[in-house]
Protein backbone atom coordinates (compact mmCIF):
# COMPACT_ATOMS: atom_id res chain seq x y z
CA UNK A 1 0.00 0.00 0.00
CA UNK A 2 1.42 3.19 -1.12
CA UNK A 3 0.63 6.38 1.24
CA UNK A 4 0.37 10.00 0.22
CA UNK A 5 2.22 12.61 1.23
CA UNK A 6 0.45 15.50 2.93
CA UNK A 7 1.55 17.55 -0.08
CA UNK A 8 -0.19 15.12 -2.68
CA UNK A 9 -3.44 14.71 -0.72
CA UNK A 10 -3.89 18.40 -0.81
CA UNK A 11 -3.26 18.46 -4.77
CA UNK A 12 -5.72 15.27 -5.45
CA UNK A 13 -8.74 17.09 -3.40
CA UNK A 14 -8.08 20.00 -5.45
CA UNK A 15 -8.10 17.99 -8.60
CA UNK A 16 -11.78 16.23 -7.06
CA UNK A 17 -13.38 19.99 -6.45
CA UNK A 18 -12.96 20.76 -9.80
CA UNK A 19 -13.88 17.75 -11.47
CA UNK A 20 -17.10 17.45 -10.01
CA UNK A 21 -17.81 21.36 -10.12
CA UNK A 22 -18.28 22.11 -6.54
CA UNK A 23 -18.57 25.53 -5.43
CA UNK A 24 -17.66 24.48 -1.59
CA UNK A 25 -16.88 27.91 -0.12
CA UNK A 26 -16.18 29.42 -2.90
CA UNK A 27 -16.96 32.96 -3.67
CA UNK A 28 -19.11 33.30 -6.61
CA UNK A 29 -18.27 35.89 -9.75
CA UNK A 30 -20.27 39.03 -9.23
CA UNK A 31 -22.61 39.51 -12.05
CA UNK A 32 -21.98 42.63 -15.09
CA UNK A 33 -22.33 45.34 -13.89
CA UNK A 34 -24.46 47.97 -16.40
CA UNK A 35 -21.93 50.39 -17.88
CA UNK A 36 -23.43 54.07 -17.80
CA UNK A 37 -23.92 55.78 -20.99
CA UNK A 38 -21.05 57.08 -22.47
CA UNK A 39 -23.10 58.48 -26.25
CA UNK A 40 -23.24 62.49 -24.75
CA UNK A 41 -20.31 62.14 -22.20
CA UNK A 42 -17.78 62.95 -25.54
CA UNK A 43 -19.96 65.32 -27.32
CA UNK A 44 -18.43 68.94 -26.47
CA UNK A 45 -20.75 71.94 -27.21
CA UNK A 46 -19.46 74.08 -30.58
CA UNK A 47 -20.14 77.54 -31.92
CA UNK A 48 -20.62 76.80 -35.54
CA UNK A 49 -20.09 79.50 -37.96
CA UNK A 50 -21.33 79.38 -41.48
CA UNK A 51 -21.08 81.86 -44.08
CA UNK A 52 -22.13 81.76 -47.85
CA UNK A 53 -22.04 84.14 -50.54
CA UNK A 54 -24.94 86.28 -52.18
CA UNK A 55 -25.80 85.14 -55.44
CA UNK A 56 -23.64 88.26 -57.23
CA UNK A 57 -20.46 87.88 -55.27
CA UNK A 58 -18.08 86.19 -57.67
CA UNK A 59 -14.18 86.28 -58.14
CA UNK A 60 -12.97 88.67 -60.40
CA UNK A 61 -10.54 87.13 -63.75
CA UNK A 62 -7.40 89.00 -64.95
CA UNK A 63 -6.49 88.79 -68.27
CA UNK A 64 -3.17 88.19 -69.57
CA UNK A 65 -1.96 91.21 -69.95
CA UNK A 66 -2.79 92.47 -66.48
CA UNK A 67 0.01 90.08 -65.04
CA UNK A 68 3.28 91.18 -64.26
CA UNK A 69 6.95 89.86 -64.47
CA UNK A 70 7.33 87.31 -61.92
CA UNK A 71 4.18 86.22 -61.53
CA UNK A 72 2.44 82.83 -63.21
CA UNK A 73 1.66 84.41 -66.81
CA UNK A 74 -1.45 83.69 -68.80
CA UNK A 75 -5.27 84.67 -67.65
CA UNK A 76 -5.91 83.97 -64.01
CA UNK A 77 -8.50 84.58 -61.54
CA UNK A 78 -7.79 87.73 -58.43
CA UNK A 79 -8.28 84.70 -55.21
CA UNK A 80 -10.10 87.08 -53.59
CA UNK A 81 -13.38 85.63 -53.65
CA UNK A 82 -13.20 81.96 -53.18
CA UNK A 83 -16.90 80.24 -52.93
CA UNK A 84 -16.49 76.41 -51.85
CA UNK A 85 -19.51 73.65 -51.70
CA UNK A 86 -23.57 75.60 -51.23
CA UNK A 87 -21.66 79.26 -51.86
CA UNK A 88 -19.66 78.56 -48.64
CA UNK A 89 -17.39 81.87 -48.56
CA UNK A 90 -14.20 81.40 -47.63
CA UNK A 91 -11.69 84.03 -46.09
CA UNK A 92 -14.63 85.42 -44.15
CA UNK A 93 -13.09 87.31 -40.40
CA UNK A 94 -15.69 86.80 -38.22
CA UNK A 95 -14.87 89.22 -35.24
CA UNK A 96 -16.32 87.88 -31.75
CA UNK A 97 -16.92 90.63 -28.42
CA UNK A 98 -18.38 90.13 -25.66
CA UNK A 99 -22.02 91.30 -24.49
CA UNK A 100 -23.52 92.44 -22.27
CA UNK A 101 -23.24 89.71 -19.55
CA UNK A 102 -25.51 88.62 -15.94
CA UNK A 103 -21.85 87.85 -14.12
CA UNK A 104 -18.69 88.43 -15.39
CA UNK A 105 -16.40 86.32 -16.86
CA UNK A 106 -13.76 84.39 -14.53
CA UNK A 107 -9.65 85.59 -14.44
CA UNK A 108 -7.87 84.24 -17.57
CA UNK A 109 -4.38 84.64 -18.19
CA UNK A 110 -3.61 86.25 -21.70
CA UNK A 111 -2.02 83.82 -24.45
CA UNK A 112 1.63 83.52 -24.63
CA UNK A 113 2.84 85.55 -27.93
CA UNK A 114 3.34 83.88 -30.98
CA UNK A 115 4.66 83.77 -34.20
CA UNK A 116 2.56 83.93 -37.22
CA UNK A 117 3.05 82.85 -40.64
CA UNK A 118 2.20 84.87 -43.79
CA UNK A 119 3.64 83.97 -46.93
CA UNK A 120 3.29 85.59 -50.65
CA UNK A 121 3.05 82.96 -53.33
CA UNK A 122 2.64 83.48 -56.97
CA UNK A 123 1.79 87.20 -56.37
CA UNK A 124 -0.58 86.15 -53.53
CA UNK A 125 -1.01 85.97 -49.80
CA UNK A 126 -1.42 83.03 -48.04
CA UNK A 127 -3.26 82.78 -46.17
CA UNK A 128 -5.74 85.92 -47.52
CA UNK A 129 -6.99 86.23 -44.16
CA UNK A 130 -5.24 85.99 -40.80
CA UNK A 131 -6.17 86.83 -37.21
CA UNK A 132 -3.82 87.27 -34.20
CA UNK A 133 -3.43 88.08 -31.02
CA UNK A 134 -2.23 91.05 -29.65
CA UNK A 135 1.71 90.96 -29.00
CA UNK A 136 1.91 88.03 -31.50
CA UNK A 137 4.82 88.24 -33.82
CA UNK A 138 3.72 88.89 -37.68
CA UNK A 139 6.52 86.66 -39.86
CA UNK A 140 6.31 87.32 -43.35
CA UNK A 141 7.73 85.37 -46.08
CA UNK A 142 8.65 85.49 -49.77
CA UNK A 143 7.93 82.24 -52.05
CA UNK A 144 8.74 84.42 -55.51
CA UNK A 145 11.57 85.26 -57.66
CA UNK A 146 11.01 89.05 -57.36
CA UNK A 147 11.05 91.84 -55.04
CA UNK A 148 7.39 92.61 -53.36
CA UNK A 149 6.48 95.10 -50.80
CA UNK A 150 3.38 94.70 -48.35
CA UNK A 151 2.15 98.05 -46.65
CA UNK A 152 -0.07 97.57 -43.36
CA UNK A 153 -2.76 100.16 -43.65
CA UNK A 154 -4.56 100.02 -39.76
CA UNK A 155 -8.71 100.86 -40.30
CA UNK A 156 -9.36 103.71 -37.94
CA UNK A 157 -13.23 105.19 -37.84
CA UNK A 158 -13.66 104.21 -41.55
CA UNK A 159 -9.99 105.51 -42.19
CA UNK A 160 -6.45 104.03 -43.16
CA UNK A 161 -4.22 104.83 -40.98
CA UNK A 162 -0.24 103.78 -42.61
CA UNK A 163 1.02 101.31 -40.13
CA UNK A 164 4.59 99.87 -41.51
CA UNK A 165 6.03 98.92 -45.01
CA UNK A 166 7.99 95.67 -45.16
CA UNK A 167 9.78 94.56 -48.03
CA UNK A 168 11.17 91.34 -49.30
CA UNK A 169 13.57 90.62 -51.53
CA UNK A 170 12.79 87.51 -53.65
CA UNK A 171 13.03 84.11 -51.57
CA UNK A 172 13.40 86.24 -48.75
CA UNK A 173 11.95 84.11 -45.27
CA UNK A 174 11.47 85.19 -42.05
CA UNK A 175 11.18 88.87 -42.11
CA UNK A 176 9.33 89.63 -38.48
CA UNK A 177 7.27 92.51 -37.13
CA UNK A 178 5.74 92.56 -33.35
CA UNK A 179 1.69 93.70 -33.91
CA UNK A 180 1.46 95.89 -30.89
CA UNK A 181 -2.10 97.32 -31.49
CA UNK A 182 -5.52 95.52 -31.41
CA UNK A 183 -7.37 96.52 -34.64
CA UNK A 184 -8.45 95.71 -38.26
CA UNK A 185 -5.56 95.80 -40.82
CA UNK A 186 -5.21 95.90 -44.51
CA UNK A 187 -2.20 93.99 -45.77
CA UNK A 188 -1.72 95.74 -49.36
CA UNK A 189 0.91 96.15 -51.97
CA UNK A 190 1.16 99.10 -54.35
CA UNK A 191 2.95 97.29 -56.99
CA UNK A 192 0.56 94.05 -57.48
CA UNK A 193 -3.12 95.16 -57.10
CA UNK A 194 -4.60 91.90 -56.22
CA UNK A 195 -1.90 91.51 -53.67
CA UNK A 196 -3.79 92.29 -50.79
CA UNK A 197 -5.62 90.75 -47.94
CA UNK A 198 -7.15 91.16 -44.16
CA UNK A 199 -5.51 91.06 -40.39
CA UNK A 200 -7.23 91.15 -37.15
CA UNK A 201 -5.17 91.64 -34.01
CA UNK A 202 -7.80 90.75 -31.45
CA UNK A 203 -7.22 92.28 -27.73
CA UNK A 204 -8.84 91.52 -24.42
CA UNK A 205 -11.71 89.57 -24.67
CA UNK A 206 -11.74 89.55 -27.99
CA UNK A 207 -12.35 86.17 -30.41
CA UNK A 208 -11.97 85.62 -34.06
CA UNK A 209 -12.64 82.67 -36.48
CA UNK A 210 -11.87 82.28 -40.14
CA UNK A 211 -13.93 80.13 -42.50
CA UNK A 212 -12.29 77.50 -44.60
CA UNK A 213 -12.98 76.52 -48.30
CA UNK A 214 -16.58 75.54 -47.79
CA UNK A 215 -17.59 78.77 -45.59
CA UNK A 216 -17.29 77.12 -42.02
CA UNK A 217 -15.73 77.37 -38.82
CA UNK A 218 -15.92 75.97 -35.12
CA UNK A 219 -15.03 76.71 -31.76
CA UNK A 220 -15.41 74.77 -28.68
CA UNK A 221 -13.99 77.38 -26.26
CA UNK A 222 -16.45 80.31 -26.10
CA UNK A 223 -17.94 81.35 -22.65
CA UNK A 224 -21.81 81.24 -22.63
CA UNK A 225 -23.47 84.34 -23.03
CA UNK A 226 -23.75 87.19 -25.72
CA UNK A 227 -21.74 88.23 -28.01
CA UNK A 228 -21.43 90.47 -30.96
CA UNK A 229 -20.26 89.27 -34.25
CA UNK A 230 -18.98 91.09 -36.71
CA UNK A 231 -18.50 89.47 -40.66
CA UNK A 232 -15.71 90.77 -42.62
CA UNK A 233 -14.22 89.57 -46.28
CA UNK A 234 -11.71 91.49 -48.08
CA UNK A 235 -13.92 92.50 -50.72
CA UNK A 236 -17.20 91.79 -50.18
CA UNK A 237 -17.48 94.37 -46.99
CA UNK A 238 -19.25 93.58 -43.81
CA UNK A 239 -22.35 92.92 -41.90
CA UNK A 240 -23.18 92.62 -37.95
CA UNK A 241 -25.13 90.17 -35.71
CA UNK A 242 -25.37 88.52 -32.39
CA UNK A 243 -24.68 84.88 -31.02
CA UNK A 244 -26.33 83.55 -27.53
CA UNK A 245 -24.28 80.76 -26.30
CA UNK A 246 -26.30 78.67 -23.21
CA UNK A 247 -24.19 76.83 -20.71
CA UNK A 248 -23.34 73.54 -22.50
CA UNK A 249 -25.14 74.12 -25.32
CA UNK A 250 -24.36 74.62 -28.97
CA UNK A 251 -24.70 77.73 -30.95
CA UNK A 252 -24.56 78.53 -34.92
CA UNK A 253 -23.98 81.93 -36.23
CA UNK A 254 -25.33 82.30 -39.98
CA UNK A 255 -24.28 85.37 -42.40
CA UNK A 256 -24.11 86.02 -46.25
CA UNK A 257 -21.80 88.43 -47.79
CA UNK A 258 -22.58 90.46 -49.21
CA UNK A 259 -25.47 91.05 -47.17
CA UNK A 260 -28.69 91.16 -48.81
Amino acid sequence: MHLLRPRDALALAALLLLGTGCSCGAPRPEPPQAQPDQGDQDDVPVTLLRVTAGPDAADQVLEASQIPYGCAPGDRSEGSVRIGADRGLADVIASLKRGPQLTADPPSSPPAPSDRLLRIDDCGLVPRSLAVAKGDTLVLSNGDQRFHTVHLWRLDGGRERSLQTIALAPGEADVRFVLEQAGLYRLRSDQIPWLRGLLLVQGAGERALITDADGTAEASDLQPGSWDVRLIHETLGETDTTVEIAPGGSAAIYGTLPAP
